[in-house]
Order: structure tokens, then C-alpha cells, then sequence
């Protein structure tokens, strides 16, 4: 594959502010592992607290990430993300169960990812040609 058609894939795979969008990071990840699928999740909830966009210059805000902060579980791509791939692993797509139960902590996420290589693998495969 030529050199330019190999940087215009990594280019057309990032998103605007130069991250893998989460599409793309989750075809990455070794979804047998368990520790490895909690970081994913970990990742996509991208833990950042409003007190970060208070205090920042307005050239270095990033509105994705902002977006992400500001909207919650239903609207955030990434959060959703998150909470459903959290949800189906966990099986149980209850509101409440997810309020009470999820937490952003590997050591809980990892133990609900136990399940994760029977669950995930063919949803990796089924979309790796993509």
C-alpha cells in the first residue's frame, strides 16, 4: 500500500481533535481480556470534571471533550457507548441497576467484563471488515 494512501486511512480514522474515534479504538481492543475491555470503557467515559473547562483558555477547550462532559448517559456518544457495552456485559439493561451499580473503577469494571470474550468477540468480528 502506497505511503500516502497509508496516511490518509490513520487521518480519515481519527476524529476531528486527532483521537481514534471509539468505533475505531474498540476494534482495537483485545476483548478477551477483561482489564483490557474496563479501560476501553474507563476510556470512553473520559473522566473529566467541569472544574477542567472552568479554569481553560478558550483556544485549548476541546468541544468534543466538553460535549462529553456536559451531556449525560443518554446523550454523550462516548458515555453511551460506555453504559450500553457496560449493560450488556453485566446483562441488565435496567436505568436503576446502572445508577446503583456502575462505577468508574477498574477493579469493578474488570470484574464485570468477566464474560466479555463470549459477548464482545463476535460483535468485533461481525464489524472488523468495516
Amino acid at each position: 500500500m502506497a505511503m500516502a494512501t497509508q496516511n490518509r486511512k490513520k487521518r480519515e480514522a481519527r476524529g476531528a481533535n486527532g483521537r481514534d474515534w471509539p468505533c475505531v479504538e474498540f476494534s482495537r481492543v483485545n476483548v478477551t481480556k477483561p482489564d483490557e475491555v474496563a479501560k476501553f470503557i474507563e476510556w470512553l467515559c473520559g473522566v473529566k470534571g467541569i472544574d477542567t473547562w472552568m479554569d481553560a483558555p478558550e483556544d485549548v477547550i476541546d468541544p468534543e471533550s466538553l460535549l462529553e462532559t456536559l451531556w449525560s448517559w443518554q446523550g454523550a456518544p462516548r458515555k453511551r457507548m460506555a453504559k450500553l457495552c457496560w449493560q450488556l456485559l453485566v446483562k441488565n439493561r435496567s436505568r436503576e441497576y446502572f445508577d446503583q451499580h456502575f462505577t468508574i473503577e477498574l477493579g469493578w469494571l474488570t470484574r464485570d467484563a468477566a464474560n466479555c470474550a463470549r459477548i464482545l468477540l463476535p460483535i468485533q468480528k461481525a464489524y472488523s471488515g468495516c
